[in-house]
């Protein structure tokens, strides 16, 4: 296990603010904090839970600054933004990460799509092949909180 790794059964998160720079903007949206490893790398980032991809996406800039391979096929998607061309590879580990820096969860070898244009996604998306397999997830948009109760 990584250091400050906690296996819980039970994780409640708060949204966190997504400020839309198109739009000028603020959303509260349930994301949560992650840390991804890729060969020598290592970036921090938000990625918002999303029960309606079916897929994990990681924007085209982070993959270049994790030197994710990104010479497979190419394949349509469809996103809230419409439909663009993406390339499926991996992550080596997703850490998920709670407060202080305390990792709840990690994702070894993660499926992704990765947009074949840059500025395609504003941040990275955890769908159905990964967070929900792990965790069944109650979203609170009322409370702003999102609650992840471990798979058994």
């Amino acid at each position: 296990m990584p250091p400050g790794f906690r296996l819980h059964s039970n994780i409640t998160l708060h949204y966190i603010n997504y400020d839309d720079s198109i739009t000028s903007q603020t959303y509260k949206l349930p994301m949560v904090h992650v840390r991804l490893i890729h060969r020598m790398e290592t970036i921090e980032t938000t990625a918002l839970i999303d029960s309606g991809a079916t897929t994990n996406f990681l924007p085209k800039e982070l993959a270049e600054i994790l030197a994710v391979d990104l010479s497979g096929k190419h394949k349509s998607a469809i996103g809230a933004g419409g439909e663009f061309t993406s390339v499926s590879s991996i992550v080596g580990k997703c850490q998920l990460i709670k407060s202080q820096n305390t990792v709840f969860d990690e994702f070894v070898n993660l499926p992704i799509s990765v947009p074949a244009q840059a500025q395609t996604l504003p941040y990275m998306v955890l769908g159905r092949d990964s967070i929900f397999r792990h965790f069944t997830i109650r979203f609170m948009e009322n409370d702003e909180k999102i609650v992840l109760r471990r798979a058994n």
